[in-house]
């Protein structure tokens, strides 16, 4: 089930859940007016933007772990690739073609 309302969704929040061309056109809307039908990928839909909030960058104490904690886990997740990549270079895998059996065999 879809929120009946959204308060405070960035572009990037609408476009995942309705879809890019309804967040897009959300963007063109009066604010405090209702407007629509605007199509998305659940149906039409009659919207209102009851404000715009311009978005900021937070502040970097504020964030320096998660970035920290994500650079980490991209780090190892490249590494763990690259460990992947050579040793499957190491191997070579056939797939011999599967004989059905004959009628007597599946008796």
């Amino acid at each position: 089930m879809l929120p009946a309302q959204l308060d405070k969704a960035s572009v990037v929040e609408i476009a995942r859940l309705f879809g890019e061309n309804f967040a897009k056109q959300l963007t063109m809307i009066a604010v405090r007016r209702w407007a629509g039908p605007i199509a998305s990928s659940y149906g039409f839909h009659l919207v209102r933007v009851d404000a715009r909030i311009p978005g900021a960058a937070p502040p970097l104490a504020s964030v320096r772990d998660t970035v920290f904690r994500d650079f980490l886990n991209d780090r190892r997740k490249q590494e763990l690739d690259a460990q992947y990549l050579k040793l499957r270079a190491r191997y070579s895998v056939v797939v011999e073609p599967l004989e059905a059996p004959t009628v007597a065999e599946a008796r």
